[in-house]
C-alpha cells in the first residue's frame, strides 16, 4: 500500500516542478508581449500626433522589446527541456 502512495505522491511532486520549471519560460514571454505592446503603443501615439517628446520614449521601449526578444530563444529551448515543446515551434 504504501509504495503506489509514494509513487502517486512523487509523480504530483514532479508535477509541481515542472510547472514551477516553466514558470521562468513563461514569464520571458509575458515581458516580451508587454514590451511589445509598450512600443506598438508610443508607436501609434508618434504616428498620430508627431509629438517629438515620444521619441525618446519609443526609442527606450524599441530597445526594450528588443531585449526581450533576445531571451525568448533561450526560454523555448528551457519550455522544450520540460515538456513544452511546442514553444519551439513558436520561433521557427
Amino acid at each position: 500500500i504504501a509504495v503506489p502512495g509514494l509513487r502517486s505522491r512523487q509523480h504530483d511532486l514532479d508535477a509541481v516542478g515542472n510547472a514551477r520549471a516553466l514558470m521562468k519560460p513563461a514569464t520571458s514571454v509575458v515581458a516580451y508581449l508587454e514590451a511589445l505592446h509598450d512600443e506598438a503603443s508610443l508607436s501609434a501615439w508618434w504616428v498620430a500626433s508627431a509629438d517629438p517628446s515620444v521619441t525618446p520614449r519609443l526609442r527606450a521601449a524599441r530597445a526594450a522589446a528588443d531585449r526581450a526578444a533576445r531571451r525568448l530563444p533561450a526560454a523555448a529551448a528551457a519550455a522544450d527541456a520540460h515538456g513544452a515543446p511546442e514553444a519551439l515551434v513558436a520561433q521557427a
